[in-house]
C-alpha cells in the first residue's frame, strides 16, 4: 500500500533534480540567459562561477556552454521577471565559442 504514494512522492521531485542543460549562454550587465539547445524556454542563470570564468566583467558574453544544475519552479525572474524559471549552477561541465 505504501509503495503508490511513495512513487507519486519521487515523481513530483524529479522536475527539480539536478541534470545538465546544454544551449547558447548570453551575458551582459542586465541578463544571464541560457537558450537550451533543445528548444525548450529560456532560463534566467544564478551562476557567478560561470561568469568568472567567462571572464566577463562588464562585457557582453556569447558562449556554448554544458552546465549541470537545478531548475526552480515557475516565478518570475532575472530583468523585470521576464523569465519564468531560473537555472541554478552547481558544475560548469564545458565551455566554447
Amino acid at each position: 500500500m505504501l509503495t503508490a504514494p511513495c512513487v507519486l512522492v519521487l515523481a513530483g521531485c524529479a522536475a527539480s533534480m539536478e541534470r545538465t542543460y546544454r544551449g547558447e549562454y548570453f551575458l551582459n550587465f542586465e541578463n544571464s540567459v541560457l537558450t537550451p539547445e533543445d528548444g525548450g524556454p529560456r532560463l534566467c542563470v544564478r551562476s557567478p562561477q560561470l561568469a568568472e570564468r567567462l571572464g566577463a566583467q562588464g562585457a557582453t558574453v556569447r558562449a556554448k556552454v554544458a552546465v549541470r544544475g537545478q531548475v526552480s519552479g515557475k516565478g518570475h525572474y532575472c530583468g523585470l521577471g521576464a523569465y519564468e524559471r531560473v537555472l541554478t549552477v552547481t558544475e560548469i561541465v564545458d565551455i566554447s565559442d
